[in-house]
């Protein structure tokens, strides 16, 4: 798609992609290939993110063999939901961007510039490896089920690019609630700017009103008459008797 929108889906796939291989290319390579196979045959279960931390439960080998898996979000942005709503209540192109599967350039560019991350810095991802906890039995981080986890939220995201909220620690859900009251006050704060404005426009109208009545008054109507009768052949009619009095003139 063209202009400054992250185009379609197909690539939005290899933008999140890029976007988490701070973390994924700490990963052995073929254990990375394993963990997306175990992703996208829907081995990983149960994701979620909460108090800092997304946490998920990936199938091991059999129905009931599962491991728990635990590893630190990119950030914990909860407190900050109204701040969130608010950038996008203002772009609204930014939201409709992603809730029609794409990334605004823009709003990339916004987060990166204040140093906000959705997504993993090579310095947020080294502790996360470092982090990362699995109950299976491998030592060496990050491991088979951690990278699954990883890339079963790619994934989402992907697919959903508002989720990339829901592992920051912000509810889709709450957040487009949000999002439509701070829509909700800023269309009432527009509208009465425009009312005070167009209050402030009647009071200048009715200034000047007042003013050049207070003109008319000092100017005796005849004289306005005469004026507005500048060139007629014959003035005298338009001048009223007691104007010609006020003039010393024979009526």
């Amino acid at each position: 798609m063209a202009g400054r929108k992250g185009s379609s889906k197909a690539t939005a796939v290899s933008f999140v992609e890029m976007r988490w291989r701070p973390f994924t290319d700490r990963a052995e390579k073929s254990r990375l290939r394993r963990g997306r196979a175990l992703a996208k045959s829907g081995a990983v279960k149960r994701v979620s993110c909460q108090d800092g931390e997304i946490t998920a439960s990936v199938r091991a080998g059999g129905p009931g063999d599962s491991y728990k898996v635990t590893i630190p979000a990119v950030g914990w942005w909860a407190p900050h939901l109204s701040s969130i709503a608010l950038w996008l209540a203002r772009r609204p192109d930014w939201l409709a961007a992603l809730l029609a599967g794409q990334w605004d350039s823009e709003f990339i560019a916004f987060l990166d510039e204040h140093e906000v991350h959705l997504f993993p810095t090579q310095e947020q991802s080294a502790d996360m490896v470092a982090h990362s906890l699995c109950t299976c039995p491998d030592l060496e981080q990050p491991c088979l089920h951690v990278i699954a986890t990883v890339a079963q939220v790619v994934l989402d995201v992907e697919l959903y690019p508002l989720r990339v909220f829901a592992y920051v620690g912000v509810s889709p859900d709450k957040l487009l609630d949000a999002v439509s009251e701070q829509t909700a006050l800023l269309v009432q704060a527009r509208q009465k700017e425009q009312d005070e404005a167009g209050e402030t426009s009647a009071s200048e109208l009715a200034t000047s009103t007042r003013e050049l009545r207070c003109g008319l008054e000092m100017w005796p109507e005849e004289e306005i008459a005469l004026t507005q009768a500048e060139g007629a052949a014959d003035v005298h009619h338009v001048i009223a008797p007691r104007w010609r009095g006020n003039r010393g003139e024979v009526t």
